[in-house]
Protein backbone atom coordinates (compact mmCIF):
# COMPACT_ATOMS: atom_id res chain seq x y z
CA UNK A 1 0.00 0.00 0.00
CA UNK A 2 1.26 3.62 -0.93
CA UNK A 3 -0.23 6.64 0.18
CA UNK A 4 1.26 9.97 -0.90
CA UNK A 5 -0.06 12.41 2.34
CA UNK A 6 -0.81 9.77 5.08
CA UNK A 7 -3.37 8.98 6.43
CA UNK A 8 -5.37 9.28 10.01
CA UNK A 9 -6.83 6.07 11.12
CA UNK A 10 -9.14 5.81 13.44
CA UNK A 11 -11.11 2.61 14.68
CA UNK A 12 -14.70 2.65 14.41
CA UNK A 13 -14.91 0.30 17.37
CA UNK A 14 -14.92 2.36 20.57
CA UNK A 15 -14.98 1.41 24.56
CA UNK A 16 -18.07 -1.60 25.22
CA UNK A 17 -18.04 -1.98 21.46
CA UNK A 18 -20.00 1.38 21.17
CA UNK A 19 -18.74 3.28 18.09
CA UNK A 20 -16.10 6.11 18.58
CA UNK A 21 -18.29 8.93 17.37
CA UNK A 22 -20.81 8.20 19.65
CA UNK A 23 -18.63 7.97 23.13
CA UNK A 24 -15.88 10.48 21.57
CA UNK A 25 -16.77 12.80 19.07
CA UNK A 26 -19.85 13.66 19.65
CA UNK A 27 -19.93 14.41 23.39
CA UNK A 28 -16.57 16.21 23.58
CA UNK A 29 -14.99 17.12 20.10
CA UNK A 30 -18.01 19.55 18.83
CA UNK A 31 -18.05 21.21 22.71
CA UNK A 32 -14.31 21.28 22.02
CA UNK A 33 -14.69 22.89 18.66
CA UNK A 34 -16.83 25.64 19.87
CA UNK A 35 -14.66 26.74 22.88
CA UNK A 36 -11.06 26.13 21.77
CA UNK A 37 -9.60 26.84 17.98
CA UNK A 38 -10.10 23.86 15.75
CA UNK A 39 -5.97 23.92 15.04
CA UNK A 40 -5.72 23.21 19.15
CA UNK A 41 -8.64 20.32 19.10
CA UNK A 42 -6.84 18.95 16.50
CA UNK A 43 -4.02 18.54 17.87
CA UNK A 44 -4.97 17.62 21.62
CA UNK A 45 -7.36 14.56 19.21
CA UNK A 46 -3.66 13.59 18.05
CA UNK A 47 -1.88 13.48 20.67
CA UNK A 48 -4.31 12.56 23.13
CA UNK A 49 -6.34 9.46 21.39
CA UNK A 50 -4.31 9.07 18.08
CA UNK A 51 -1.05 8.51 19.27
CA UNK A 52 -2.68 5.95 21.87
CA UNK A 53 -4.43 3.95 19.37
CA UNK A 54 -1.85 3.16 17.47
CA UNK A 55 1.81 4.30 16.21
CA UNK A 56 0.85 6.23 12.87
CA UNK A 57 4.89 6.42 12.20
CA UNK A 58 5.64 2.61 12.87
CA UNK A 59 3.25 1.91 10.21
CA UNK A 60 4.57 4.41 7.53
CA UNK A 61 1.02 6.07 7.18
CA UNK A 62 1.61 8.87 9.61
CA UNK A 63 0.05 12.35 7.34
CA UNK A 64 1.67 15.24 6.74
CA UNK A 65 -1.51 17.48 7.47
CA UNK A 66 -3.18 17.90 10.16
CA UNK A 67 -6.67 15.80 11.27
CA UNK A 68 -10.07 17.98 10.09
CA UNK A 69 -7.69 19.15 6.98
CA UNK A 70 -8.73 15.92 5.61
CA UNK A 71 -11.61 13.36 6.45
CA UNK A 72 -9.76 10.59 8.34
CA UNK A 73 -9.70 6.78 7.43
CA UNK A 74 -12.37 4.69 9.61
CA UNK A 75 -10.82 0.96 10.03
CA UNK A 76 -10.89 -1.51 12.69
CA UNK A 77 -8.39 -3.68 10.58
CA UNK A 78 -5.56 -1.85 9.27
CA UNK A 79 -3.57 -1.80 12.62
CA UNK A 80 -3.05 -5.64 12.56
CA UNK A 81 -2.63 -6.06 8.69
CA UNK A 82 0.03 -3.58 8.78
CA UNK A 83 1.98 -5.42 12.09
CA UNK A 84 1.29 -8.78 10.90
CA UNK A 85 2.83 -8.00 7.26
CA UNK A 86 -0.09 -8.51 5.53
CA UNK A 87 -0.11 -5.39 4.00
CA UNK A 88 3.21 -3.53 3.29
CA UNK A 89 3.96 -0.04 3.18
CA UNK A 90 5.60 1.58 0.13
CA UNK A 91 7.09 4.91 -0.59
CA UNK A 92 5.12 6.96 -3.75
CA UNK A 93 5.32 5.35 -6.83
CA UNK A 94 8.02 6.61 -9.56
CA UNK A 95 6.75 4.85 -12.50
CA UNK A 96 4.79 1.94 -13.99
CA UNK A 97 6.88 -1.01 -15.87
CA UNK A 98 5.27 -3.79 -18.06
CA UNK A 99 5.18 -6.65 -14.95
CA UNK A 100 5.30 -4.13 -11.85
CA UNK A 101 5.59 -0.94 -9.86
CA UNK A 102 9.38 0.87 -8.74
CA UNK A 103 8.68 2.86 -5.96
CA UNK A 104 10.92 6.11 -4.28
CA UNK A 105 13.87 5.29 -3.35
CA UNK A 106 13.81 1.72 -5.03
CA UNK A 107 16.03 0.77 -7.88
CA UNK A 108 14.41 -2.72 -8.33
CA UNK A 109 10.90 -3.60 -9.34
CA UNK A 110 8.35 -4.93 -7.61
CA UNK A 111 6.32 -7.39 -9.04
CA UNK A 112 2.87 -6.72 -9.78
CA UNK A 113 -0.20 -8.41 -11.30
CA UNK A 114 -2.62 -5.21 -11.01
CA UNK A 115 -2.64 -2.03 -9.18
CA UNK A 116 -5.22 -0.61 -7.91
CA UNK A 117 -5.40 3.02 -7.82
CA UNK A 118 -7.68 4.98 -4.93
CA UNK A 119 -7.71 8.34 -5.61
CA UNK A 120 -10.06 9.78 -3.64
CA UNK A 121 -14.31 9.84 -3.83
CA UNK A 122 -16.56 13.08 -4.86
CA UNK A 123 -19.09 13.84 -3.10
CA UNK A 124 -22.30 13.38 -5.26
CA UNK A 125 -26.17 13.42 -4.92
CA UNK A 126 -27.49 13.04 -8.35
CA UNK A 127 -31.21 12.40 -6.54
CA UNK A 128 -31.10 15.96 -5.86
CA UNK A 129 -31.91 19.55 -7.97
CA UNK A 130 -29.00 21.55 -8.34
CA UNK A 131 -28.78 24.08 -5.68
CA UNK A 132 -30.03 22.32 -2.48
CA UNK A 133 -26.79 21.75 -1.13
CA UNK A 134 -24.08 23.74 -1.73
CA UNK A 135 -19.82 23.74 -1.12
CA UNK A 136 -18.17 26.01 1.11
CA UNK A 137 -14.22 25.89 0.86
CA UNK A 138 -14.74 22.71 -0.26
CA UNK A 139 -16.25 21.16 2.30
CA UNK A 140 -20.13 20.07 2.87
CA UNK A 141 -21.68 20.90 5.80
CA UNK A 142 -24.96 18.26 5.82
CA UNK A 143 -26.52 18.87 8.96
CA UNK A 144 -27.36 22.42 7.57
CA UNK A 145 -28.48 20.73 4.59
CA UNK A 146 -31.01 18.14 6.11
CA UNK A 147 -34.25 20.37 6.39
CA UNK A 148 -34.10 22.80 3.09
CA UNK A 149 -36.81 25.47 3.54
CA UNK A 150 -36.95 25.46 -0.22
CA UNK A 151 -38.58 21.82 -1.04
CA UNK A 152 -42.02 21.41 -0.61
CA UNK A 153 -41.65 18.66 2.23
CA UNK A 154 -38.74 20.60 3.53
CA UNK A 155 -36.78 17.26 4.83
CA UNK A 156 -34.20 15.24 3.11
CA UNK A 157 -34.76 12.67 6.03
CA UNK A 158 -36.01 9.04 5.21
CA UNK A 159 -38.35 8.09 7.92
Amino acid sequence: MSTRSGAHVINRIGPKGLPYDYTLIRPYMYKLLDIFPANFVGWLFETCYLDFQYDHKLYAIKPDHHIFSKDPILNDHIGSKLISLAVIMKPDIQCFTEDGVTFEGDSEVTQADVVIMVTGYTWKFPFLEEGIIKKENDKINLYKYMFPPQLPHATLISL
